[in-house]
């Protein structure tokens, strides 16, 4: 076993990511106010022409792309219009002797930056650690690569053609709903969630006439024929080429869903090939803004060895930069570094940050890894929208002969949800799954097609972002003109969000409802309009984030706007999802590979599952496992629910991008399926389980059935709201605000226990404010639970928060853990991060810093027992992590891991042999024996090492750990051999550090595994 940096991971090109990212302090929580700092306190930057020896000794080292970041963020000039050629004029007055230090030393790729006032280049290592330390330099950090697309590298296999079974297609559903449009009837409008949104009521008001929004590569489409305006007008503005017409996978679909023009008529058939619709039924593509001007934020092409798009993390920002110029009012960004431990950010925050002070709407995506604690960076910001997806399935309905109907609105399987480190959730959801967008036509691969299946919540924000656009328009039309700003937009489309009954770390304030909002719009302060038809509400702040001891109360309140022209009377009531309740046993069946034809969904994998649904069921969860010990990425398996009248309500999902996530032989399966649907249909339900991963490739062949042949479980369970008074009854005047003080329990247990407050009134006035609640765990120490359930492949799994108020004077703080189901393939892995690692950076190594990470199981700990400790630990907030692994062993649906923390467990860790005093000579040439006595404290077998933070103690356990079982005591040794010159005085620290493998690192980041059980000091003066 050999010996790794251990104190600390660089985050330059973490494999797990594909991404990663520091910031300065201050920028952890990604608020609008703490990107701010008072400009007086703020030191001006100092850059120095370099004399020819510096630049020598500052052109040394690897050269790497970096970013340096100033301490003066000029906040002074935000990069609106009244100040922007203002702001741009001092950052580059400001960046000018450093631009011109780094082209001394060479470097290359320079950019200047001022939405986030910063100057990236590929630099020198040595130039690099010397700007960390300059005068009004914040930190200098990696110039990551951002993953902007998905691309089309994928490993699944589909069958043949001529192996698909086709289904016959009626014109309408058993339910009625309409699958085909007659002969002589208007043609279907695509995406079907026009519908579920309230698009089609809201045009009739505003369509984001006059308003910009920012999307990347959005000039693919900007020659498109359903891009261009019956009056000629082309919706993309500012493109070089206004002919051009060009695939660019998701940022096609993005562009269509916020300003399609619906004046192209296609056929389903011709772009359903495995369906067999009518040849006749026909639909246009219409976007839910398409009154709106779209600009492109940025075209990148480059791309890594899985086919993805990528660019590095400051031309991003500069092409979000020169959108904001060129007077950008909401801006899409559908692409993030995915779940990531630590609450730490990275530029994009602070870039995002600057954007809403310049008064642009941003609205970000939440990912696509699952259910719960998979929100991805930058989206978990207050300051910018962040979107889930919910589900719209007449197209999947259509392509694969689900006859008797389908169900609309219940959350998307892939929507990432849950409670982020930073103690928010997603602030709404819109439809992302699944509907037909507009495609470009050349560089597509064959067969090429006008139009693409398009889903995902990269469909879900730009949805956000056309109704933004709306909300701007209509505001503007009823305020002289006046634009509302990013918290007023925000608070509008979360305050009328309609309620669908999901658990508030999923769907947020609710399904987005732009008639609702461009309806509210009218009616804020100042409108010109002397009635209101329709009562809305909105609510500031559009969520709330408590924390507190277990069985406290905290006391907030929600200020409430009535947009209406009378007054209304509003009662506020709890509501938390409570705990599941399973519909019977398990059931387990044979899995097995049938010959062809396959259906159109897939083939089928197992028999089906019939399992019954009681009345009155709030959420239907529905899980399903497959043991199969290679995770083999051909043997991904679906299930399909339909209802007691047989209609589509749900499908399960599997990422099925099988090279994008870090397995072994370089791609996988997790083994194990989850989904749930919103107020299920009482009675008898059917589960068809499918060789399929779910993504709903209508337009291509199903997948090819896998060599696994053995068992596959399938579970059905429901919970229930409860609720509880939250306000007594308060009359809001027309268009008043008023305050609703809240007094929120906290639960006992330590954890995240998201509930919300719907707050009602007569005539179906109604909004619903998320509230992220988490208990702290208690101070005196104690037990924490956690269940992990599924993962999507998609990076890491589930990241569950905890955090802990550390006391003053405490020696060490020690951090125990078990999951007892430990296989190879079930990985978890657990992070420490103290105040100081959560508010820097590290800019000295380009690193953010953990206290300690731990994994199992391990080569070295094949148990699933696990330990955090550090000691002398900084009294206050700490942050605690648990995170899945991509993959699980299939052999169950969900496992808890109890953590234990507690206090002062370390033993005595005592030295011989190490100097600490200056007045200590040690000659050149000389060495003396160092010995390090430590007791292993931990619940496993662990190995320990020495690392010097100088090079001057080499040898012994140095260079090769000391293995001690749990409880065992042993002696640790190296050597101290001076290599500095005679006469110079020497410090350095020695650090006693446990690991379990030090080979091995965590799936996010790319943390070593490692706790640092003790520090000594060292310090002598080498002799002759």
């Amino acid at each position: 076993m050999s010996l790794t940096s251990r104190k600390a991971a660089s985050l330059l090109g973490a494999a797990a990511l594909g991404v990663t990212a520091a910031t300065g302090a201050g920028w952890a929580a990604g608020s609008t106010a703490q990107a701010s700092t008072t400009q007086a306190s703020v030191p001006r930057p100092s850059f120095s022409k370099l004399s020819p020896s510096q630049v020598k000794a500052r052109s040394s080292g690897k050269r790497e792309r970096m970013v340096v970041v100033f301490d003066d963020q000029l906040t002074s000039l935000p990069a609106n219009r009244a100040h922007r050629r203002a702001r741009e004029a001092t950052a580059a007055s400001m960046q000018a002797p450093l631009v011109a230090q780094l082209k001394q030393v060479r470097a290359t790729h320079i950019t200047a930056l001022s939405l986030v006032n910063a100057v990236a280049a590929t630099m020198p290592a040595a130039e690099a650690q010397a700007l960390s330390h300059t005068r009004g330099v914040k930190s200098v950090v990696p110039d990551v690569t951002v993953i902007i697309g998905d691309g089309g590298k994928y490993n699944t296999k589909t069958v043949a053609a001529s192996q698909v079974r086709k289904s016959a297609i009626p014109a309408r559903a058993a339910d009625g709903q309409q699958l085909c449009n007659a002969s002589n009837g208007k043609p279907l409008v695509e995406p079907e969630a026009l519908t579920s949104i309230h698009a089609t009521q809201a045009a009739k008001i505003a369509t984001g006439r006059g308003v910009i929004i920012g999307n990347f590569d959005a000039n693919s489409l900007a020659g498109n024929v359903n891009m261009i305006r019956p009056n000629g007008q082309h919706v993309i503005i500012d493109a070089p080429n206004p002919n051009e017409n060009v695939f660019s996978d998701e940022f096609n679909g993005d562009v269509s869903t916020m300003a399609a023009q619906g004046t192209v008529t296609y056929t389903y058939a011709s772009q359903l090939r495995f369906s067999n619709i009518p040849a006749n039924c026909s639909f246009r593509i219409v976007g839910d803004a398409p009154g709106a001007s779209i600009l492109s934020t940025g075209q990148f092409t480059d791309s890594n060895n899985r086919g993805q798009i990528v660019a590095p993390q400051s031309q991003v920002i500069a092409g979000l930069q020169q959108a904001v110029n060129e007077g950008v009012n909401v801006v899409s960004e559908s692409y993030g570094f995915g779940a990531v431990p630590g609450a730490n950010a990275d530029l994009l925050i602070p870039a995002n940050v600057a954007m809403v002070e310049a008064g642009v709407v941003v609205v970000e995506s939440s990912g696509d890894s699952g259910s719960d604690g998979t929100v991805e960076e930058p989206a978990a910001n207050p300051a910018i929208i962040d979107v889930g997806g919910t589900n719209d399935l007449r197209l999947l309905a259509q392509a694969d002969g689900y006859t008797h109907g389908w169900e609309d609105n219940s959350m998307t399987t892939l929507s990432s949800g849950g409670t982020t480190p930073q103690n928010d959730v997603v602030d709404l959801v819109a439809p992302g799954y699944l509907a037909l967008a507009v495609a470009g036509i050349n560089q597509q691969p064959a067969p090429a097609l006008p139009t693409e299946a398009f889903g995902g919540t990269s469909q879900s924000a730009p949805f956000v972002s056309g109704a933004a656009a709306d909300v701007i328009q209509a505001y503007r039309d009823t305020h002289g003109g006046a634009t509302p700003t990013p918290a007023q937009v925000k608070q509008i489309l979360t305050g009328t969000a309609t309620d669908i009954g999901a658990a508030a770390d999923q769907q947020g304030a609710g399904l987005l409802n732009i008639d609702a909002a461009v309806k509210a719009a009218r009616q804020m302060p100042g409108t010109s309009l002397a009635q209101s038809g329709t009562p809305e509400l909105v609510d500031n702040p559009s969520q709330l984030g408590v924390q507190g001891a277990g069985g406290s109360k905290v006391q907030t309140s929600v200020q409430l706007y009535n947009a209406s022209s009378k007054a209304e009377k509003v009662t506020g009531t709890y509501r938390a999802l409570g705990s599941e309740t399973t519909f019977g046993s398990p059931v387990t069946e044979n899995v097995s590979a049938p010959p062809p034809p396959f259906p159109a969904q897939g083939a089928t994998a197992a028999a089906p599952v019939h399992f019954t649904v009681p009345s009155g069921v709030s959420v239907l969860d529905a899980d399903m496992r497959w043991p199969d010990p290679t995770n083999n990425s051909a043997n991904i398996l679906t299930f399909i629910l339909t209802d007691p009248a047989g209609r589509l309500a749900q499908s399960s999902y599997d990422y099925g991008a099988s090279e994008f996530v870090p397995c072994p032989n370089g791609g996988c399966s997790p083994d194990i399926q989850h989904a749930t649907v919103q107020h299920p249909m009482a009675g008898t339900w059917t589960a068809q389980i499918l060789w399929a991963n779910g993504r709903g490739h209508v337009q291509t062949a199903p997948d090819t059935p896998g060599p696994y042949t053995g068992t596959v479980t399938f579970q059905a369970s429901g919970q229930n709201f409860t609720t509880s008074p939250a306000s007594a009854p308060v009359t809001i005047p027309a268009r008043s605000w008023a305050s609703v003080p809240l007094s929120i329990a906290m639960p006992q247990a330590p954890g995240d226990a998201p509930e919300s407050v719907q707050f009602t009134g007569p005539g179906g006035l109604a909004s619903s404010v998320p509230i992220a609640r988490r208990t702290l765990i208690p101070s005196a120490g104690g037990s924490f639970t956690t269940t992990l359930t599924s993962s999507v492949s998609r990076g890491a799994g589930q990241l569950q928060t905890f955090f802990v108020n550390v006391p003053p004077g405490k020696k060490d703080l020690d951090v125990s853990f078990n999951a007892p189901n430990h296989a190879a393939d079930d990985q978890v892995f657990y992070y420490l991060f103290s105040p100081a690692n959560l508010s820097s950076p590290g800019p000295e190594h380009f690193t953010f810093f953990a206290t300690a990470v731990d994994g199992t199981p391990t080569s070295g700990n094949p148990t699933g027992n696990a330990s955090l400790i550090a000691p002398d630990p900084q009294p206050g907030l700490w942050e605690i992590d648990v995170m899945q692994g991509p993959t699980t062993d299939g052999t169950v649906f969900s496992q808890n891991v109890t953590g234990v923390l507690a206090y002062n467990q370390l033993k005595p860790v005592t030295e011989t042999g190490l100097p600490t005093s200056k007045s200590t000579i040690i000659d050149s040439g000389s060495s003396v024996p160092i010995a390090v006595k430590v007791t292993n404290t931990t619940n496993h077998t662990g190995f320990f090492a020495l690392q010097p933070t100088n090079n001057d103690i080499t040898g012994g356990n140095v260079a090769t750990p000391e293995q001690l079982a749990a409880g065992a005591t042993g002696t640790l040794t190296a050597t101290l051999s001076p290599t500095a010159a005679a006469g110079t005085a020497v410090r350095g620290t020695l650090s006693v550090i446990d690991s379990t493998d030090f080979s091995a690192t965590d799936i996010a980041i790319g943390f070593p595994l490692f706790s640092d059980f003790h520090d000594f000091a060292y310090a002598y003066k080498v002799g002759s």
